[in-house]
């Protein structure tokens, strides 16, 4: 078998082209897809051993990333204590699923989002072959809008965005944080967004192309290109 001898490439183009034979020969929500989907997502996790990335690139200056942070410790970011607390793994399926997180509960939704508030409960639409992704974000002292995001301790502006905040994974790249899961306000309780549009103290969501993500292999980091200083780097693990 190609898992077995770590022919680990092979084997991920073998699903991926059985993914597509049966996209072109059926539909991309047929139930053969479930099978090489999975295959597909377990070669890639074999396929990348878990290291950790000692430099990058800002400003085309080559340098050191900071040091790695594990969950629930305190990092400073411009005169914010910032925390990742918590997160949760909602793996989705070959069609759009309707995840309620203040219920935990999952529904098909062959329709997508154009009936997400039919379970009564707010739901989040998992794209067909993703997961979602929530990672609870901290910050002390809390940022609040009043002309722009101010710390709330000292008055002063804060430069913290949400935009700068990355969720990546090996062979999949980085991807941001959903910034409107639907048209208007919408409440998932304890697991609400961060309401004031102000960086932290809620939860912030994100969908991975896999099924299987495995949680020490994703990593988040807080990137202000614009200021070096300003960055962090966590992976969603507690340390050793």
């Amino acid at each position: 078998m190609q898992h077995s001898t770590e022919q680990y490439d092979a084997s991920q183009q073998n699903f991926e082209s059985a993914i597509e034979i049966i996209e072109d020969n059926e539909d991309q929500l047929n139930d053969q897809l479930v099978n090489p989907l999975r295959g597909l997502g377990a070669s890639q996790l074999e396929s990348v051993p878990l290291f950790h990335i000692l430099n990058r690139t800002v400003h085309n200056d080559f340098s050191l990333w900071p040091e790695m942070n594990y969950l629930n410790e305190d990092v400073i970011l411009d005169g914010s204590k910032i925390t990742i607390s918590d997160f949760k793994i909602v793996a989705g399926g070959t069609i759009p699923k309707a995840y309620l997180p203040e219920t935990g509960e999952m529904f098909d939704a062959p329709e997508g989002g154009l009936r997400w508030d039919q379970w009564g409960f707010p739901a989040v639409i998992i794209p067909p072959g993703a997961s979602l992704i929530m990672v609870r974000v901290d910050a002390h002292p809390s940022l609040q809008w009043e002309d722009g995001c101010m710390n709330s301790l000292t008055e002063q502006k804060s430069m913290l965005h949400e935009d700068y905040l990355l969720l990546a994974y090996p062979r999949l790249g980085e991807v941001t944080p959903l910034h409107t899961l639907y048209p208007g306000e919408v409440d998932y309780g304890p697991f609400n967004q961060p309401q004031s549009g102000c960086f932290g103290n809620g939860w912030y969501y994100f969908f991975l192309g896999t099924f299987v993500p495995d949680p020490s292999r994703i990593w988040l980091s807080y990137n202000d290109y614009s200021d070096p200083e300003i960055q962090a780097f966590w992976t969603l693990t507690s340390r050793p």
